[in-house]
């Protein structure tokens, strides 16, 4: 939620159209990452101009004590990370099965 609202903060919370951010198993703790996909490439620099300008110091608490840092995933598009993630937990959280 606290990273939520630092995009919020920096006008992206409508210009992402994927966001999955992992908790550590079995806890309510995040696991320290995340994949956003953007709308457009615009959003990417926005994001980074705010990480390295220090505005997230003011958003996020003590749980995340690292300078968050950026980079490329593998998959790219909203398509192939809805195929990527289909098979798990993330998008079938109701599945007790999965």
């Amino acid at each position: 939620k606290e990273f939520l609202n630092f995009l919020a903060k920096c006008e992206l919370s409508e210009k992402f159209t994927f966001f999955y951010m992992p908790c550590k198993e079995h806890r309510n703790v995040p696991a320290g990452f995340a994949f956003i996909n953007f709308l457009s490439p615009n959003e990417v620099l926005k994001l980074y101009i705010m990480v390295k300008g220090d505005l997230w110091k003011d958003y996020l608490t003590e749980t995340f004590n690292k300078v968050p840092a950026m980079s490329y995933g593998r998959f790219q598009g909203h398509e192939e990370l809805v195929k990527h993630f289909a098979s798990s937990a993330v998008l079938h959280e109701q599945d007790p099965s999965k």
